[in-house]
């Protein structure tokens, strides 16, 4: 591998030619030699440098920087072992701005600082840098597209393209992994105790605001469990706080003299480090249960506290244990610990209270919705007079039958919701389409959310110009772009957008061929992800994970010989190790009652990723316009929900679609022969809700594993959807697919999926 060698070299010619500049008026502020163009002069670390997993990356720039453009698809990175095999990760961090020097003490905000995330594992393994990886960041030139470039104050984007390569440590203990910021262990610098008055705590009781003990460090601090205690379960049911151990207590933790169980007595608390940076760091203990009353509180850090490079305080003769102490109020009477309400009258009833839900009207023996939806009523029945029409969540004008309804917010009150038989609405805006209905809510025709299709590549040699991803609407994200950087070589696709456009929460985008000796074939770009990643379910058997890994979610595998790395699918939006609670709201179930859904907001698809382009060089390269391209990935689908008082009918012709899109087919002809697919986006959300009923009538045949046996039953025509999208492949080459289900008769074989590199 030369990736990092060549892209040392384009970071010292690009200073040596701004070195050699001179001359020209330029602009005010702007730096001599410059000409006012808006460009890097310089990084910390420097060119194929080695840095520790807690050092900031420093840019500095000849125009101050707007703060607001800088994020993790304006300056990308490219992610490697030490070997030069590319991997499916990305740094995690924040963006921050500081001053450069000057000589003349002019403020500035020329420095951009990327700061990576602290790990908080006891392995140091989640961080935003790993140990024992070569990293390429990457900024790229001005790009129409919004949010894909770094900007000047004054509106500038970057004149010149800049690679800068280097690599993090490799070790295990954190005197290797992490650089010190201060001599010796953690100080104590400050402490504070939440509710008190006048410096007196509250006892914590139920029904109070709980007690928080906040203690503040000169240095961040060793995140490993066995230094700051934040995996201990203080319930008493699993240990006893006065037989506790030194090992279990932590090295930070709360203790008082009890006139019944002796000094020193410890009290459970959970514990969290709330900031942990390299100006220090915030450890929250919370106390489990009810505080001693009228008692003298101690925070105890003890010596063998370590900071985050493994420096203690244990060769300290002056260090004392107790860096914090506060009282808890007296409260001697006779009280009892607990929150009653009743009901009796109406007294204690806010009606003014700001819910969304509306005010239930009870009777003896009875509970029942009063509508009173939020937003204002508006009486209509909205009936399309043509075939296709637009819905703008953020702003739309309907035509309804009686008169023309003006400003329809994104949250609509209407009696009846009627669409005619073939009648298309399909979504336009940011927000999730919500109808909110009195009556019955009827769809004869198809109702969409659906995610936009990536482009596929249908010209030549043309790597300056990315290949579009799919525009997602109503929630969905984006779909990554195949060869999205304008000014050098793309080593990997733009990742697909999280729900609601979230940066890098799809499917990873395929890896340029230049990424593995004589690989002669980009991949294809990982799919987007909802809540299972791919189509654990699709008809056609597979093996895997070692066979036909693109209905898992995976892009194709690059090389000629589809034996490369595979991009991988975006991650689930399901996080929990649960299974029994993936979806929005309140489930009921007769066994163990009620379980609350792991999403707290209803949440729109996940795009695919861009598809890898081939060449023969990794960035930087000034021939890269020769590259094959790889295709533009799927957007994911969006959030369709209807609360009706009335039915909820879905008719023989009628759909509700919030399927994700298809991501295009790279070179040549979007067959993926020579570059990588687009992944497909995810399916999105449909949240059906009814005071009366659901009623949806099924098309065509079943839709099952091993059923239905005959071909001509296979319509795949479901009434409701929110199914992932695939990877288009064009007739040039091989078999074509042109989409996930035909119109009739069986599923694309295993061995097409895998011919070429597909989107996952």
């Amino acid at each position: 591998m030369r990736l990092l060698s060549l892209s040392s070299r384009v970071s010292a010619l690009g200073l040596a030619f701004l070195a050699g500049c001179s001359g020209g008026s330029g602009s005010p502020g702007a730096i001599r030699g410059t000409g006012g163009d808006f460009l890097v002069l310089s990084t910390d670390p420097q060119p194929d440098s080695q840095v520790f997993l807690n050092d900031p990356i420093r840019i500095t720039f000849s125009r101050d920087v707007d703060i607001t453009t800088a994020n993790l698809n304006a300056v990308s990175f490219a992610v490697f072992d030490l070997n030069g095999t590319a991997l499916q990760e990305q740094p995690r961090g924040t963006f921050a701005l500081r001053a450069a020097p000057t000589s003349d003490g002019v403020q500035n905000q020329r420095v951009l600082e990327f700061r990576p995330a602290f790990p908080d594992n006891d392995d140091y393994s989640n961080g935003g840098f790993k140990p024992g990886r070569r990293y390429l960041m990457q900024l790229v030139r001005g790009d129409p597209r919004r949010g894909a470039t770094l900007q000047s104050t004054l509106g500038q984007t970057l004149s010149e393209a800049y690679t800068l390569a280097f690599r993090s440590v490799d070790g295990q203990t954190p005197s290797q992994l992490f650089r010190d910021a201060g001599f010796g262990g953690p100080q104590f610098v400050k402490g504070s105790v939440t509710p008190s008055t006048n410096g007196v705590a509250s006892l914590g009781k139920k029904g109070q605001q709980s007690v928080e003990v906040r203690i503040d460090f000169d240095q961040p601090l060793n995140p490993a469990s066995a230094n700051v205690p934040t995996r201990l379960d203080p319930n008493p049911a699993k240990i006893d706080p006065r037989a506790v151990t030194a090992e279990e207590k932590g090295r930070i933790y709360l203790e008082y003299d009890d006139p019944e169980f002796g000094r020193e007595a410890w009290i459970p608390a959970y514990v969290d480090v709330e900031v942990n940076s390299n100006e220090g760091s915030t450890v929250v203990l919370r106390p489990a249960g009810i505080l001693p009353n009228g008692a003298s509180i101690r925070v105890i850090a003890d010596a063998k506290l370590e900071d985050l490079s493994g420096e203690s305080n244990r060769g300290n003769a002056d260090y004392q244990r107790v860096i914090f102490e506060f009282r808890t109020e007296a409260a001697r009477e006779p009280q009892f610990d607990a929150v009653v309400e009743n009901f009796d009258s109406a007294e204690n009833v806010d009606i003014e209270a700001p819910f969304l839900e509306p005010i239930a009207d009870l009777g003896v023996g009875y509970a029942r919705a009063s509508f009173a939806f939020e937003g204002s009523e508006t009486e209509f029945n909205y009936r399309p007079t043509v075939r296709e029409v637009v819905l703008n969540t953020d702003f739309a004008d309907l035509a309804v039958r009686t008169r023309a309804l003006q400003r329809l917010r994104w949250r609509v009150s209407v009696p009846q919701r009627d669409d005619p038989r073939g009648s298309h609405g399909a979504r336009f805006g940011t927000k999730p389409m919500v109808w909110l209905v009195t009556g019955d809510f009827i769809v004869e025709g198809e109702l969409t959310v659906q995610g936009g299709n990536g482009a596929r590549v249908d010209t030549l040699n043309s790597a300056n110009f990315p290949t579009a991803g799919g525009v997602g609407g109503c929630g969905g994200g984006n779909g990554g772009r195949g060869s999205p950087l304008t000014s050098d070589t793309s080593n990997i696709g733009e990742a697909g957008f999280g729900s609601n456009q979230l940066p890098n929460g799809g499917g990873r985008g395929g890896v340029h061929s230049c990424t593995r000796s004589g690989c002669g074939r980009g991949g294809g770009g990982g799919g987007g992800s909802f809540d299972t990643a791919g189509d654990p379910h699709y008809f056609t058997e597979f093996n895997a994970p070692t066979g036909h890994r693109v209905m898992l979610g995976k892009g194709g595998a690059m090389c000629t010989n589809n034996l490369g790395p595979q991009a991988d699918a975006g991650p689930l939006l399901f996080l929990d190790s649960r299974g029994d609670n993936n979806f929005w709201g309140v489930g009921v179930d007769l066994n163990r009652q009620l379980r609350i859904g792991v999403i707290q907001v209803p949440k729109g698809g996940t795009g695919g990723g861009g598809g890898g382009d081939t060449g023969a060089r990794c960035a930087p390269n000034a021939a890269f316009i020769s590259d094959q391209k790889g295709g533009g990935a799927g957007a994911g689908g969006g959030v369709i929900i209807v609360k009706a008082l009335g039915r909820v009918i879905i008719r023989s012709q009628g759909r509700i679609n919030a399927d994700g899109g298809d991501g295009g087919g790279g070179e040549q002809a979007g067959t993926n022969g020579n570059a990588g697919g687009g992944g497909g986006g995810s399916g999105g959300m449909v949240a059906l809700m009814s005071g009366s009923g659901i009623h949806i009538a099924a098309h065509g045949a079943t839709y099952a594993d091993g059923l239905p046996t005959s071909n001509q039953n296979r319509a795949y025509d479901f009434a409701v959807s929110a199914d992932g999208g695939v990877c288009y492949r064009g007739p040039f080459q091989g078999n074509p697919i042109s989409g996930k289900y035909p119109g009739k008769g069986g599923p694309s074989s295993a061995a097409t999926w895998n011919f070429n590199p597909v989107g996952g």
